[in-house]
Formats: C-alpha cells, structure tokens, sequence
C-alpha cells in the first residue's frame, strides 16, 4: 500500500510532474519581472521611430530597409518590419537590457514574408556583452529553407518536425539559460505550447550570460515583429500584443 502523501511529498512529485512537462528547468520563477516590452506602437527613434521603449539601436548594409508597417499586422496598429536587403548582410534593430542576465524567457511574434529555398533565415538572437552585432550570438533563433524553426546554441542545434508558412504570424517563446538547457516553441495561438511537433528542446548551449536581443532580417528576407518581450520568468500565454 502506498505511504500516505504529505504535504511536502506532494510539493516534490508536482515540481517532479512539471519539470517533465516544460523541459529543461531553468531556474527561475513562474512570475518574474517584465526586464523589457515592446509592441512597436511608440514613436521613438532610431528609424523607422516605432518604438515604444527608449534604448534601441540599428544597423545594416547593402539595401537594408526599416519600416513601421501599418498593414501587416494583426495586433495593434503598427509593426517593425525589416528588410535585409542584398544577399550576405544583415539588417537589424538591437535593444540593450543594460547589465548581464543569466536567463532569458522571451516571447515574439514575428512573421517571414518569403522562405527561401537555398538560405535559412535568423530572425532572433540573443548576445552577451562582446556580441553586439548579430553576425554572432549564445542563442539563434532561424526559420529553415524546409520551413521548420530552428534554434542554435553553442554544440547544440534543434529543429521543430512542425512546418510554419510565410506570411502569418507566429508566437514564438525561447527559454535560454546559462546552464545550457533550453527550448523554442512556436505557435500560431496565444497559448505555448510544452511539448510536441512546434517544440525544440535543447542542451549543451552556450553558458555566458547574455545582455542584447536582436531582431533580424538577412540577405533578401523581410521580417515583420509584432512584439517582443523578455521576462526574468515564465512568459507563458500570452495576449494578443
């Protein structure tokens, strides 16, 4: 006969039950702090003046384009869209949380105008303090030339079985930490999901702590954001901004 449960006891099999569920632990609380939101809805500069929030930067070669985009979106009234450009450069727009972090929980809803078959497309990255230009980065989150999601870190790189299309928007969270251990996960609803086709797990990451979020878009690749958020715990679902 099975020994009564305690409280404690309790406690333990749910935490045992939940890691199992969500993946790799990574070290933070469900209900951490806002580190930065952004819904692109401002007007704040740098080019396309879009932002919300104070302490972006860009750049990028070639034909590299930035626009608020007013039409294609589905959330709000605006959205940054980027264009790469010319083949071989990037565009991107950078935002500086201002001191080291040892996680990341972030959540962005992002689309990709054209998939192409002969170059995967990075549309997320996340640096330490030294990468602060996005041809690098500790996680590199890409849409793939079959149309999968691949995420990038360190040794490590995993691809979702799940397809997604070009023009639709999709959440996307990506759980990072410097133990290494981490996830993606896409979805076109606001719920994220934990395990399953639209889910990529990894460990073996890299383990320096990380302070810069890219938005990218290279080479021919135009990419709208929707949003983007970096929380200090568990993002979860989300609303529609």
């Amino acid at each position: 006969m099975r020994a009564r449960l305690t409280i404690a006891s309790l406690l333990v099999e749910l935490v045992t039950l939940a890691t199992v569920i969500n993946g790799p632990v990574i070290g933070e609380a469900p209900f951490g702090a806002y580190i930065f939101e952004e819904n692109f809805e401002g007007a704040n500069a740098p080019t396309p003046n879009c932002f919300d929030l104070v302490g972006w930067d860009g750049a990028g070669g070639g034909a590299s384009v930035w626009n608020k985009n007013s039409t294609s979106n589905a959330c709000g009234t605006a959205s940054l869209e980027i264009f790469g450009g010319t083949s071989g450069q990037y565009a991107y727009s950078r935002y500086n949380t201002g001191s080291a972090k040892t996680n990341a929980y972030v959540h962005v809803r992002v689309m990709v105008n054209t998939l192409l078959p002969t170059e995967n497309a990075p549309f997320l990255k996340l640096g330490k303090a030294a990468d602060v230009t996005p041809t690098s980065g500790s996680l590199n989150a890409y849409f793939t030339t079959n149309g999968l999601m691949r995420v990038v870190s360190g040794s490590s790189t995993v691809d979702t079985s799940a397809t997604i299309t070009s023009n639709t928007y999709y959440h996307v969270w990506i759980r990072w930490s410097t133990n290494g251990a981490g996830r993606l996960a896409f979805s076109t609803s606001t719920n994220e999901p934990t395990f399953g086709s639209s889910v990529a797990a990894f460990s073996g990451g890299n383990t320096n702590t990380i302070q810069y979020l890219f938005c990218t878009a290279p080479g021919l690749f135009m990419l709208n954001f929707d949003t983007v958020k970096w929380k200090s715990g568990i993002i979860g679902a989300v609303d529609c901004n």
